[in-house]
């Protein structure tokens, strides 16, 4: 299974040298990522970049395990990319979400979602933070919010289709901005691709874009005239990109059923979208 790591006995192993540690706080997603690691792509240029400089070609030979987590809950598939911030290492292991000491590796809490929580496991795509909070995106098309220290949940908001249909997901990790955190929703099993901005303190709705139009949007021409198969159109949206001032995010193929339905081009599919923010 290609891109897919057991998250259990597998453990967290960082590899470090002796170096002075500072802590920062705030929201630094829009900083270069360094010490911290606030998104699980660095920070919002997506570039998985580091300049910390600790690390040589003149030691790394020198380099060795500093901590191994204890043994996760479930053994579940995952490929989150852990992020860190003010010394807490956030990720997600479905069904649950955990934080640990970036320094020690030790348990710091952990929060379970599931059936059990009434709501769906976390996403393997990892969590933004940001504010205080962490933000993580759940498989039955939820977002919810997390207490970084405590891991309290402070708000849970749906964000999928209505009327409510099972097995939309939220495809990719969330990312948080300017107060806004942007999820992008699964569109493969014949729903339209979207992405979504939520109120990071509150939850609530600030605006919603969908990879495919609706009839009268820019693109509409692309799609059969008076079918209604832009509903189902696909489109899914895995990564969104920051909304300060200009969102962007990346989707991928027609849903199967639509692959031979669209006049042209299909849009907006397979495409980086842009698109002004006027709610930050």
């Amino acid at each position: 299974m290609s891109g897919f790591k057991l998250a259990a006995p597998v453990v967290a192993c960082l590899l470090i040298v002796p170096a002075h540690v500072s802590v920062q706080s705030g929201n630094d997603a829009g900083r270069q990522a360094s010490r911290q690691w606030p998104a699980v792509s660095g920070n919002w240029s997506n570039s998985r970049h580091s300049p910390l400089t600790q690390i040589t070609t003149q030691n790394i030979a020198k380099l060795g395990g500093a901590w191994t987590s204890q043994k996760f809950d479930s053994a579940a598939g995952t490929r989150t990319m852990p992020v860190v911030q003010d010394g807490l290492m956030f990720l997600t292991v479905p069904p649950s979400v955990y934080a640990l000491d970036a320094k020690t590796g030790a348990r710091v809490w952990r929060f379970q979602g599931g059936p059990q929580a009434g709501m769906g496991a976390p996403a393997r795509e990892g969590v933004a933070v940001g504010d205080g909070l962490v933000f993580v995106g759940l498989s039955d098309a939820r977002v919810i919010a997390l207490r970084a220290k405590t891991g309290e949940l402070v708000w849970n908001r749906y964000v999928g289709d209505k009327a409510r249909d099972k097995g939309q997901v939220a495809s990719g990790a969330p990312l948080y901005a300017g107060g806004i955190v942007s999820i992008g929703l699964s569109a493969d099993n014949g729903w339209r691709g979207q992405v979504v901005g939520l109120n990071g303190q509150t939850g609530e709705e600030a605006w919603r874009f969908f990879a495919v139009p609706a009839p009268g949007e820019p693109g509409a021409e692309t799609w059969p005239k008076g079918s209604p198969i832009w509903q189902r159109g696909g489109g899914a949206v895995w990564l969104a990109a920051p909304p300060i001032p200009i969102w962007a995010s990346c989707t991928t193929s027609p849903a199967t059923a639509c692959r031979s339905s669209r006049v042209r081009d299909g849009l907006a599919r397979i495409s980086i979208c842009a698109r002004w923010s006027r709610s930050t």
